[in-house]
């Protein structure tokens, strides 16, 4: 079975303050100068002077997103000093920056400190926007180029795009031709897009400013809808407010000491499960780094009465989900009790669940994590959790800096001594896989490989499985890893390019894993496992429950040995070697034999159009080389 990996960290909106600073302008022309369309632009404003006088600015806005309606606040300070409050009564966020990083405080008022390379290398690019830099044509930095004109709405605009030399973000601006107002602003980073139309333009100051902006998000598609009903230049602010808040008041105890040890969690099919008591019911939940978000399933939030609003775009494996933001009632782990949080509902049985045949209802995600230091040992198959106030590292580990990139601790490794990069651990994922974005970079799209396909929070995507020589990790050597090479952009998280790719547990089930999300860092330790040579699938049959609790081909290959045998999508596996799938542990069963030995023999009684077929099955040494 490949990866099943769920919901990414998302940001429910991006309001940059550059929104709010650049705004109109006027008069028609045929220009094809950049400078001299920014020039005007800055001249409609008020004057360039009078725009650089306004160091400081305060609004107040209503705000209306994904379905939900609320109120923001914001404070800014050139050039880098921010905080910004969304309050939608069932989401809250606080996020800023105190001139030394940025920082967010989530819904359940925990503090993450943004303190990664990519993050430094904007804060650095909205310095130097903040001093005007990108208008000096020999700009080390900034580069500004024509692209002619388009249409926004019934506007024709002249497009500006800006690039730099710091990262591969962009900046694509639509002036009016007539006005030089700015219509539309276009930033693209790290795979995605960020699309805001200005309008309702009034004078504060003599200088203007949108008080109207609608953004869509892509590739979620999420829109965000800001209406300033007050905006002061210049005011005064008081500059305690740029700093982190105090953290909430915990939101879980222990109930014996700063500790709770030796959890025994399940490992099914690469996956790891743990036993969480909601509402009086006990059930297996997702243990997934790669969750931004912790997620509750749709159908379970029900049962236990808990209802759900507005509809929100995350970013799923290969694709995008939708989800709803709930509020659990007070739950529990082993030796741990939680308050009531706000997090999200999808609806995972029908889903990544059902192809499992498991029975689960939830993923801990980051809002359970990030409490904790916590130590997950694959070979005993036991969890620790440790208070981070009081944690203190004993052990002969190899301590890792994991900067949080979307709330997702990544770190540094090499595969086949040569593709080196940041690598997004990622425990709610079965195998590992290279973004698509670094293997394009890399040239291993076209390495030759098994396609397979997956399913995630996002739905159905198609990645190639290929063997590679190592995995190096901390000094740790993985030999004949067997990593997913994606050989088309998606839309969902593997579309990121500022990591090289996920980390799953294909990899990870060799060590022990301590996390510290407080102090943004990772020990890894050999594992009882290390050394152990894992048995892997030797036939690339892929099936999966279908609504009728039949066992369906989900994907076959062209060309693939699946294609070869005789399979088809669609198919309905009755029994193997006589005996039904339902008395061989379903579909873990049935992945369980296909990983014996090559050679071994199979006759598989499958449901066809009606009719039954025989299809007989050798298995061979897929991955030998």
């Amino acid at each position: 079975m490949k990866k099943t990996r769920f919901v990414r960290g998302y940001t429910l909106m991006w309001l940059p303050i550059a929104l709010l600073l650049n705004c109109p302008l006027m008069a028609k022309n045929n220009l094809t100068d950049p400078y001299d369309i920014f020039s005007k632009h800055y001249a409609a404003m008020g004057g360039l002077e009078q725009v650089k006088a306004e160091s400081t600015a305060y609004l107040e806005a209503k705000l209306s997103a994904s379905g939900l309606e609320g109120s923001l606040m914001l404070w800014s300070k050139l050039p880098l000093y921010e905080r910004q409050q969304i309050d939608l009564k069932v989401y809250k966020e606080v996020s800023g920056d105190n001139g030394e990083y940025e920082w967010t405080a989530d819904a359940n008022g925990k503090v993450e400190i943004q303190n990664d390379e990519e993050t430094q290398k904007r804060r650095e690019l909205q310095r130097l926007t903040a001093q005007y830099d990108f208008l000096n044509r020999n700009s080390s930095v900034f580069k500004l180029t024509y692209e002619g004109v388009e249409k926004v709405g019934d506007a024709d605009c002249y497009v500006v795009k800006m690039t730099n030399s710091v990262n591969a973000d962009i900046t694509s601006t639509l002036f009016n031709t007539s006005s030089f107002f700015k219509e539309k602003e276009v930033i693209f980073t790290a795979g995605k897009e960020s699309h805001t139309v200005f309008s309702d333009y009034r004078k504060v100051n003599s200088v203007f400013h949108a008080f109207h902006w609608e953004t869509t998000d892509m590739p979620e598609g999420n829109v965000t809808l800001v209406q300033v009903i007050k905006y002061e230049s210049n005011a005064a602010i008081d500059p305690t407010l740029f700093g982190p808040p105090a953290e909430s008041a915990r939101d879980f105890r222990f109930t014996d000491g700063n500790s709770s040890e030796n959890v025994p969690f399940e490992y099914v099919m690469d996956h790891v499960f743990v036993w969480v008591n909601m509402g009086g019911k006990e059930r297996l939940w997702f243990f997934d780094t790669g969750s931004g978000v912790s997620v509750i399933d749709s159908s379970f939030a029900f049962e236990l009465g808990i209802k759900s609003a507005g509809d929100i775009k995350g970013q799923g494996a290969g694709n995008v989900a939708s989800l709803s933001f709930i509020q659990t009632p007070p739950y529990s782990v082993r030796g741990i009790q939680f308050d009531s949080q706000t997090i999200v509902a999808y609806d995972i049985k029908s889903t990544v669940a059902k192809k499992m045949s498991m029975d689960i209802v939830g993923i801990l995600g980051y809002d359970f994590i990030s409490r904790f230091v916590v130590k997950v040992d694959y070979a005993k198959k036991l969890m620790s959790f440790y208070d981070p106030e009081t944690f203190v590292y004993k052990g002969g580990g190899k301590s890792l800096e994991a900067p949080l990139k979307d709330k997702i601790p990544a770190i540094p490794a090499t595969v086949d001594g040569k593709y080196t990069g940041l690598w997004e651990i990622d425990m709610g994922a079965g195998d590992s896989d290279f973004h698509y974005l670094f293997a394009e970079r890399n040239g291993l799209l076209e390495r030759k490989g098994i396609d397979h396909a997956s399913i995630g929070a996002g739905g159905m995507y198609i990645s190639r499985l290929v063997q590679f020589d190592s995995f190096e990790l901390a000094g740790y050597e993985v030999v004949k890893p067997i990593i997913g090479v994606t050989p088309e952009k998606l839309a969902g998280s593997f579309g990121t390019a500022e990591t090289a790719g996920n980390l799953g547990n294909n990899v990870l089930r060799h060590f022990v894993i301590y996390l510290n999300y407080t102090r943004q860092q990772v020990i890894i330790e050999k594992g009882g496992d290390f050394d152990r040579e894992f048995p892997v699938t030797k036939f690339p049959l892929q099936a999966m429950y279908n609504d009728q609790r039949q066992m369906e081909v989900m994907f076959v290959a062209a060309n693939s040995p699946t294609a070869k045998a005789g399979f088809k999508q669609g198919d309905i596996i009755l029994a193997i070697n006589g005996i039904s799938v339902d008395n061989l542990n379903g579909f873990i069963g049935l992945a369980d034999l296909l990983k014996a030995e090559a050679g071994t023999k199979y006759k598989f009684t499958v449901l066809r159009d009606g009719q039954t077929k025989i299809i007989q099955v050798k298995l061979t040494g897929l991955w030998d080389k």
